[in-house]
């Protein structure tokens, strides 16, 4: 365990004024700032507990005070505390708060040098698994990259990055990782589940490197926009357009408008439809009065139209279609679907 530096508080003028009351070693403590107070360490001190007693620890990292550090505290700033049977061996854990490095500003802050020394414009960063340092939950951090190689055969870089934001200490770390020829592709936003229709928030520009784009990959935004999802899409992948589809119109099972069209006349009847189908995609329909089935072409929702020229057959009971010369007759006459 890291112990406290305790030449750290020299100079720190004792205060033997703190009021006796019930003071205690606190047990676990979580910070956000740059400094430790004596009222990280002991409850119940009153104004004394702002007293800055030492630098905290690097964001994400901890400190242990021990029992006879705590004791050397409390004596030195006049703390009405001090070891004893009674109180144990206490020790006080302090947590600096930190979250990690976003990659993205690192690989922002790397454009730029990396085309400087030979990288494709608007290359696709990938970084290597690498320990970014953590930095305060609330701090914007700065990043300076400094010595950046580029090796043009392999898409491979090098480069150290010297990292700080307030309240921390700048800290320099080296990394690697490939920058590679790169264009806009379409990746989901979120992800998306089969069936879903795809609206402007769903979808996101995003450079990728070439190589891992489908030549399927769409070209734009606009091209996927009320596409339907065949599959599941995982929030951040490139679509393709094989996993894309026009919404159905027409579900299996349900009640279709059926027009039939003969020169001079328009005639509609309601059926079934024995497929599911978009728009442009041809069913078969059934005509529940007449047992006939006919091949559609859906042009709107639950709305299709029967495919000019075409046969209907008769379904039997058992589901099994004949030819029928219903369809011939009916246009012989100009009738009506029976």
């Amino acid at each position: 365990m890291r112990h406290w530096q305790y030449g750290l508080l020299a100079g720190i003028l004792l205060n033997p004024c703190i009021a006796r009351a019930t003071v205690a070693p606190r047990s676990v403590v979580s910070i956000d700032r740059s400094s430790v107070t004596l009222g990280d360490l002991f409850s119940g001190l009153g104004s004394e507990a702002g007293r800055i007693i030492g630098p905290a620890p690097a964001p994400s990292k901890r400190i242990d005070v021990q029992a006879r550090q705590l004791g050397a505290i409390a004596r030195d700033f006049g703390v009405p505390w001090h070891l004893s049977e009674e109180a144990g061996s206490p020790e006080v854990v302090i947590l600096r708060q930190g979250r990690a490095m976003p990659r993205k500003i690192v690989t922002a802050a790397l454009q730029a040098p990396l085309a400087a020394a030979g990288a494709p414009v608007h290359a696709a960063i990938s970084i290597t698994p690498a320990e970014l340092p953590m930095i305060p939950p609330h701090a914007a951090a700065h990043v300076v990259p400094l010595n950046v190689s580029y090796d043009a055969g392999s898409g491979q870089f090098t480069a150290a990055l010297l990292i700080s934001a307030p309240t921390m200490r700048s800290t320099q770390v080296r990394i690697s990782g490939y920058a590679q020829p790169s264009r806009l592709a379409v990746v989901a936003a979120h992800a998306l589940t089969p069936g879903e229709v795809i609206t402007r928030k769903d979808v996101a520009l995003r450079r990728m490197p070439v190589h891992a784009l489908s030549p399927n990959a769409p070209s734009g935004i606009a091209d996927v926009i009320g596409l339907e999802a065949k599959r599941a899409v995982a929030e951040g992948a490139a679509l393709n357009t094989k996993d894309l589809t026009h919404p159905r119109l027409v579900a299996r099972g349900s009640t279709v408008r059926l027009d039939l069209t003969v020169p001079g006349l328009t005639v509609s009847a309601q059926g079934i439809a024995l497929g599911s189908g978009a728009a442009g995609a041809v069913v078969p329909v059934l005509n529940p009065a007449s047992h006939l089935v006919v091949q559609a072409i859906v042009d709107g929702p639950d709305h299709a139209h029967v495919v000019p020229g075409s046969r209907p057959t008769r379904q039997s009971v058992g589901g099994e279609t004949s030819g029928d010369s219903y369809y011939t007759r009916f246009s012989e006459r100009r009738g009506g679907l029976q």
